[in-house]
């Protein structure tokens, strides 16, 4: 009986974990929503991590010549390159955002969202987003955000494109 309550404590707190890191990663977003005034359709589906890899690692890491960006750019470029741990990404395999806030839809565009990679130490979280749409407007952006007395914010985008 002793092993199975070891059992059944240790399957919760790892599911625990699992729900903290989802709910994290919700308010991260939603910090962004509502920021941005975003008023789509949101898509609960998660953009899949190698979608997210391809735009992270080769669209912007290994893309970029250091040389083309202007001093600020280069700034920013350089800390993201050194705050987070790139040699041990961990990738989540977060499949579905629950939102919590209530959002008026007001546009017929849709948005769908990344995983969240921290930082070192988990004071700022990157992701990306695509913007849906039927006529030649749809566009992606990888944002970074800070963790900013106890509250996610926007800091920049990254990188975008546009169709």
């Amino acid at each position: 009986m002793h092993i199975k309550n070891i059992f059944i404590s240790l399957i919760l707190v790892l599911f625990g974990i699992k729900i903290v890191i989802a709910q994290s990663s919700v308010e991260v977003v939603e910090s962004y929503i509502i920021d941005q005034n975003i008023t789509s359709k949101l898509i609960r589906k998660v953009i899949p991590n190698e979608r997210f890899k391809e735009v992270l690692l080769h669209e912007y890491l290994q893309s970029i010549d250091p040389s083309d960006l202007d001093p600020e750019e280069l700034t920013l470029y350089q800390f993201v390159q050194s705050e987070f741990n790139w040699d041990k990404i961990e990738w989540s395999n977060y499949k579905m955002y629950h939102y919590r806030l209530e959002q008026e839809v007001k546009k017929p565009t849709k948005f769908q969202f990344s995983t969240i990679i921290y930082s070192k130490h988990k004071n700022y979280a990157l992701f990306y987003v695509e913007e849906r749409c039927q006529h030649m407007c749809s566009n992606g952006h990888l944002i970074l955000m800070e963790l900013f007395d106890g509250e996610w914010r926007y800091r920049t985008t990254l990188y975008a494109w546009m169709e």
